[in-house]
């Protein structure tokens, strides 16, 4: 008996759309993002795609009665939506 291969290559699940706002919808739970908040830099083109280079910003004051609890970032076509979660206090201003 011999099991010869097809030629047929699974392809790897990637997060949508949908995925991507679920998984912030349930890490935020009912926390809203303020628009102008928060920026994130990141290059044009990644020589690799496992490891892109990514600095996050947050105008907050970071005092004991405002600050940024947590941060969370996505992505669409990763394999799973989730790329990183911060929580943070204000000890991290």
């Amino acid at each position: 008996m011999a099991i010869v291969g097809s030629g047929l290559v699974p392809k790897t699940a990637k997060a949508s759309p949908a995925s991507v706002a679920k998984f912030m919808a349930t890490s935020s739970g009912t926390s809203t993002p303020k628009s102008g908040k928060v920026k994130i830099k990141l290059p044009d083109i990644a020589e690799n795609g496992n490891t892109v280079p990514l600095t996050v910003s947050v105008d907050s004051p970071m005092t004991p009665d405002n600050y940024v609890k947590s941060i969370y970032i996505g992505a669409e076509g990763n394999p799973n939506p989730q790329i990183v979660s911060f929580n943070l206090t204000p000890s991290s201003g």
